[in-house]
């Protein structure tokens, strides 16, 4: 009986030691082991957005377009010469081309109208003539890359006179008189981008006949103020 009661004892403390193992013990604390992590923040630059460049002229251009010449005598001062300009009727229609390198341009002026005379005679009608002035410029402009565009100009040229008569069917011209001049002057221009305008005044300071031809001289005025307008094409 004593062996029966010791070994219940021996059961009961057994049990209670297992109990005691598997409840929760909180003096016991347990070691966490916490990794550092190293994040790394990758900044990426977008690069900035340039604005394109304003587009320049080109320094090298051909130009082309349309000028009215008017052919001024002498007058009393230079104020003179604006309303004379428009009071005249020896205006000249024509065309001209000018290649530019930047400051220096060179090209040509071709200017012509024709002219109806009436002969007086019934049976030959009315007489024709065309006028024609030709130059061979060189100019320099200051400003090589503006919206005003100020420049000088020099050249020589020709200018004649041409009658028309007809014979048959036939068309016979008849040069009637020539002359050789040289000429300089100044003007102001608008530059647009393919687009110019503008208007110079020139003066002739040297005018004779063509030498070694049997031809009267061809008189031309002293100054001749011009408008003109065209294109650039490069």
């Amino acid at each position: 009986m004593r062996t029966f009661a010791l070994m219940i004892v021996m059961l009961f403390g057994v049990a209670f030691a297992a109990a005691a193992d598997d409840g929760c013990d909180c003096d016991k604390k347990e070691n966490v082991k916490v990794e550092k992590v190293e994040v790394q923040t990758v900044v990426v630059e977008c690069p900035e957005k340039k604005e394109a460049p304003a587009r320049r002229r080109p320094e090298n251009q051909f130009r082309i377009g349309f000028i009215g010449t008017s052919e001024l005598a002498a007058q009393a001062s230079v104020w003179d010469y604006f309303p004379a300009a428009f009071a005249n009727s020896d205006v000249f229609p024509g065309l001209y081309w000018e290649v530019r390198f930047k400051h220096f341009g060179f090209g040509m002026t071709y200017l012509g109208r024709f002219i109806q005379q009436d002969t007086g005679l019934p049976t030959a009608g009315r007489t024709w003539f065309i006028d024609v002035i030709g130059t061979l410029d060189i100019r320099y402009h200051f400003l090589a890359d503006s919206f005003l565009d100020p420049f000088v100009e020099g050249g020589i040229g020709a200018a004649g006179r041409v009658s028309m008569t007809h014979e048959t069917y036939d068309c016979v011209l008849d040069m009637l008189s020539a002359s050789i001049f040289a000429r300089g002057g100044a003007g102001l221009g608008l530059n647009f981008k393919h687009f110019h305008i503008g208007t110079k005044i020139l003066y002739r300071f040297f005018q004779d006949a063509i030498p070694c031809v049997d031809l009267p001289s061809y008189d031309v005025s002293q100054f001749e103020l011009s408008l003109f307008a065209g294109w650039s094409i490069f």
